[in-house]
């Protein structure tokens, strides 16, 4: 796969090359028939846009740059949220794939699967304070590439990835 968006992620695949424990938390590449999976589950079998596809091809199994849950695999990261989406009471109707949780899955980061080649980057709260009553997410970030690509600057300049 020809890489467009995350070229910063294809060129610096390891948080720390020079680890002392030895440890270079390399990023770990899903297969395409996973990818195809993933795909038929939560897009109806569409393509996953290309920003995403893209990090799923490099970093889908693991990713320094993300925190894809306890077990580390996207689909058990899936079902996870869409389980505590329900004890929630909380419902996305566009399609959706997430990226990321934190806060032992009391937040997570997702992208709508409609928005185009390279979707904006949503955080959640199943149960927030800070934002407008009935609001439980918002956009984060511009674009998924923006911050992937953000946060490797950040792991490149010695800095931590969270």
């Amino acid at each position: 796969m020809d890489i467009k968006y995350l070229v910063p992620l294809k060129d610096y695949p390891a948080r720390s090359p020079y680890a002392v424990s030895g440890s270079t938390y390399e990023i770990e590449p899903l297969p395409i028939h996973e990818i195809e999976s993933l795909e038929q589950t939560y897009n109806s079998g569409d393509t996953f846009p290309l920003a995403l596809r893209e990090l799923l091809f490099l970093a889908g199994g693991y990713c320094y740059a993300l925190d894809y849950g306890y077990d580390g695999s996207i689909e058990s990261m899936q079902q996870k949220v869409r389980q505590f989406m329900q004890e929630w009471d909380r419902e996305l109707t566009r399609p959706f794939l997430v990226i990321d949780v934190y806060n032992i899955l009391d937040q997570f980061l997702f992208v709508f699967l409609d928005e185009g080649e390279d979707p904006v980057v949503y955080q959640a709260e199943y149960d927030p304070d800070d934002l407008p009553e009935g609001q439980w997410y918002e956009a984060m970030q511009p674009s998924l590439s923006t911050f992937i690509n953000k946060v490797v600057a950040r792991v490149k300049a010695g800095g931590s990835p969270f």
